[in-house]
């Protein structure tokens, strides 16, 4: 039964119409994922994603809400210019800061820096940003062998990284 999903699995299912309603079930599970993470995800599915031969949508969404082991000053978060992958650019507010205990690096088309977060069982809780020359480039190349590389390749919690991210 689906209340039992519910309260064992801390799971929802919800039955919809696809064929006369995709729309309408494309709204309520957009509507659950903005709400499982406090509207940062506002359309995980985009209009036509689902139509009337859809059967089941699977959806699971994770937030994160953790502190920098270094943390940004907000007085010092400024307005600058974010090229965006069309190559449009925008003007975005960045947290600048100094990062202690960084992981940092570069190769063939990127540069990289591990940011680490406070927590994690061993310590190890971080974000890995990639930065690529060429964005499409690299992610024709990106696959998890190569993001595996590019992370072991990092020295680990070893560099003080002056950073302003977006």
């Amino acid at each position: 039964d689906l209340a039992a999903i519910e309260t064992r699995f801390d799971a929802g299912l919800r039955l919809v119409d696809y064929e006369r309603a995709a729309a309408a079930a494309r709204n309520l599970i957009n509507g659950w994922v903005a709400d499982q993470t406090e509207h940062r995800i506002r359309e995980l599915l985009a209009q036509g994603t689902l139509d009337e031969q859809t059967r089941v949508v699977l959806v699971n969404v994770i937030y994160l809400k953790a502190a920098w082991q270094t943390p940004f000053s907000e007085d010092r978060t400024a307005d600058g210019p974010f090229t965006r992958a069309d190559g449009s650019v925008v003007t975005v507010p960045f947290m600048d800061g100094v990062i202690d205990n960084a992981g940092y690096g570069t190769g063939d088309g990127w540069t990289a820096v591990e940011l680490p977060y406070v927590g994690g069982p061993d310590g190890s809780l971080a974000m890995t940003v990639i930065v690529p020359d060429d964005f499409a480039a690299f992610t024709a190349i990106l696959d998890e062998a190569t993001f595996e590389s590019i992370v072991a390749g990092l020295p680990h919690g070893q560099s003080e990284v002056t950073l302003a991210f977006p």
